[in-house]
């Protein structure tokens, strides 16, 4: 605003989303890409990061370098279901979504937190769910394996591809494991959602009601 301009370098895809006008995609050196930050970014996820499957063995994928590696999450795959609690083939737009993981423990560890986080394509973090937001914690001895099972209710997102994430660990005295992109996640149309052709920016789709009323003054 004041005739300056400042070069921001980062790999935080949301503080670039939040902070910037205009956006340069790099590869090899090279300006592969110049526009606005939110296209920009998303095809930075699309090329950066391979689409990654559910039920994957995750033991090769890539990990947070500050991991201490007591534990490593072994597989994830997500479920979606109907109103009846039945399993249906794609996730839409206010489907419950049932989440199973495993991870093998390598050395004892104890009251540690385990999240599941989920990131849209411009990096922003649209959905927290970990066991202690329940009160309760994670505890391994060494060659067990753990098995967990999350049940998310009306998961109202909008149609898109979001990117999960598994971390476990105890902040801030430490971090276990963290796999940032352990499987995408792909949110169809549905029913309630493909009754107009605009899409609309939110990410969140809340369940409403509406009415209107026309008042005449006109006697």
């Amino acid at each position: 605003r004041h005739g300056r301009t400042i070069i921001f370098v980062w790999h935080n895809i949301a503080a670039i989303n939040a902070l910037c006008s205009r956006c340069i995609l790099l590869k090899e050196g090279r300006r592969e890409f110049d526009g606005s930050p939110s296209v920009v970014t998303a095809r930075y996820y699309e090329e950066a990061i391979p689409t990654a499957t559910s039920g994957e063995n995750l033991l090769d994928r890539p990990r947070d370098p500050i991991g201490n590696g007591k534990a490593r999450f072994r597989s994830v795959a997500i479920h979606p279901m109907n109103a009846g609690a039945l399993e249906v083939e794609l996730a839409y737009p206010g489907c419950d979504l049932r989440i199973d993981m495993e991870l093998d423990c390598i050395r004892d560890f104890a009251n540690c937190n385990l999240a599941i986080i989920f990131w849209d394509v411009n990096g922003y973090r649209v959905i927290d769910t970990n066991t202690s937001q329940k009160g309760r914690f994670v505890s391994l001895h060494s060659g067990q394996t753990g098995r967990a099972e999350f049940l998310l209710r009306e998961v109202l997102l909008r149609p898109g591809s979001y990117f999960v994430s598994l971390w476990l660990g105890r902040l801030p005295m430490e971090v276990i494991d963290h796999v940032e992109h352990a499987v995408t996640l792909d949110i169809v149309e549905s029913e309630e959602t493909n009754r107009h052709s605009e899409i609309y920016p939110g990410i969140y789709l809340c369940r409403f009601e509406d009415s209107f009323t026309v008042a005449d003054h006109s006697l």
